[in-house]
């Protein structure tokens, strides 16, 4: 197992996700005007990442046809911002390309940092971390290594030994998107009954459905059966 997710770094005792600021690593000297491109992301959050980018020894760009860019180009890399279920299909495409892909997934729980290494990603980092220490992950990455919080490389330690993961704790409101899903409601009469926008509510079961190792809602309803969580 150890040799499928490369080498882990995990710092000095500290979540990786809670630092500042990532340090400047000597792996900067390997990265010098790699061409990086971000998925799906907002304005303002390119912005914040292209000025970290820059400083880090990369450079932003903004392919036209991202799949025939990547497949073209022999050294680049990609930040796939996951954010509904058709991002993990984007993720496995590109990861089958040339580019180093980290992928920026929506929470810390182990299942998501899993699913992202499955599909090929070389780095994976929580999207709402600084923009600095997705940097520090991309770095790694090109440099051949993968970095990890403490906890996800742990928890991976433990899967290497066929112990059982320990899910992630869902909140009151995902037990009760779960008994919906449940009851078999489609999706835009749940949306209506939460006051939220389908988009909305694909992002809370994209979240809840990593949470449980679960695909789909099929998958979902069966993982929480098990666990005890709905009858």
């Amino acid at each position: 197992m150890a040799a499928a997710f490369g080498h882990v770094l995990s710092g000095s005792g500290h979540e990786l996700s809670d630092l500042d600021h990532a340090p400047r690593h000597p792996w900067v000297c390997f990265c010098q005007m790699v061409p990086v491109a971000v998925t799906r992301a907002s304005a303002p959050y390119r912005a914040g990442l292209a000025s970290a980018l820059r400083l880090g020894g990369f450079e932003p760009v903004e392919p036209d046809d991202l799949q025939t860019w990547a497949e073209g180009i022999d050294r680049a890399a990609v930040l796939v911002v996951i954010e509904e279920d058709r991002d993990w299909s984007t993720l496995e495409e590109l990861a089958s390309a040339k580019p180093t892909v980290v992928a920026l997934i929506p929470d810390h729980g182990i299942y998501a940092y899993l699913r992202a290494l499955v599909a090929g990603a070389r780095g994976v980092v929580n999207a709402d971390t600084s923009p600095e220490l997705i940097v520090h992950v991309l770095q790694a990455a090109i440099a051949g290594e993968t970095v990890l919080p403490i906890e996800a490389a742990r928890q991976l330690a433990n899967l290497a030994r066929k112990e059982p993961l320990s899910p992630s704790p869902l909140t009151p409101e995902e037990v009760a998107l779960l008994r919906q899903l449940a009851e078999g409601l489609p999706l835009k009469e749940m949306a209506d009954s939460l006051h939220v926008s389908d988009r909305t509510l694909r992002r809370r079961l994209q979240s809840l459905y990593l949470k449980l190792g679960a695909a789909n809602r099929s998958q979902a309803i069966v993982q929480a059966t098990r666990l005890g969580l709905i009858d």
